[in-house]
């Protein structure tokens, strides 16, 4: 069974956090800057051709990013050394985008079906669904084996990810209301799911 005492989990998740601190304050940074960039070139240039063409550019920097950011957090949590430029310094980085790409989007349309059929299936395959980013990032997964590996690794967990998923949108909707309460719990989430991840494969 993929049993985990939750209050646990929540103080070695504030105790990895209170020690990379500065590294994941740069990683909210890094994410901040994005958004601040994007906003200014819908700003600067609107309904252009170059707006569009920066927004691209700028959605695939952030494709690349996103997939580092949990090539660092599992650094982290193995205990390696993990600098910002684990962000985009990964093996295998377009594959591995493209292959999250597709992943993202085959998970996503089988939650939208799951929650028009009465809801529960659709959160039932999101918890099952939730690691494959992990495998794709750390075992170079494919598309079908990384949703396959994250369904198998959550097979006896269900309940215990949904309520600490619970937990976690309550936090980070706490974050949201304080604003730059979100530099603290969006790390935070990032840090416990990363951890579980490493548990349940043990």
């Amino acid at each position: 069974m993929n049993k985990f005492s939750k209050t646990d989990l929540l103080k070695e998740v504030w105790e990895l956090f209170k020690k990379n601190l500065n590294l994941l304050l740069g990683l909210i940074g890094v994410y901040l800057a994005y958004y601040i960039a994007q906003y200014l070139i819908s700003y600067l240039f609107p309904q252009s051709a170059l707006a569009t063409l920066l927004s691209l550019v700028f959605v695939v920097i952030f494709l690349v990013i996103q997939l580092g950011a949990y090539n660092m957090i599992l650094k982290i949590v193995d205990g390696k050394k993990a600098t910002i430029q684990d962000l985009y310094t990964y093996s295998n980085i377009a594959m591995k985008v493209l292959r999250n790409i597709v992943a993202g989007f085959i998970v996503g349309i089988a939650v939208a079906v799951g929650l028009v059929f009465f809801i529960i299936p659709g959160i039932y395959i999101a918890v099952r669904s939730m690691f494959f980013t992990y495998y794709i990032v750390d075992k170079d997964a494919g598309i079908v084996d990384s949703i396959k590996m994250s369904w198998d690794l959550t097979k006896n967990g269900v309940l215990n990810l949904f309520l600490l998923a619970i937990l976690f949108i309550i936090i980070n909707f706490i974050g949201a209301i304080l604003i730059v309460g979100l530099a603290v719990t969006l790390p935070l989430t990032f840090l416990a799911t990363a951890i579980l991840y490493r548990k349940f494969q043990k």
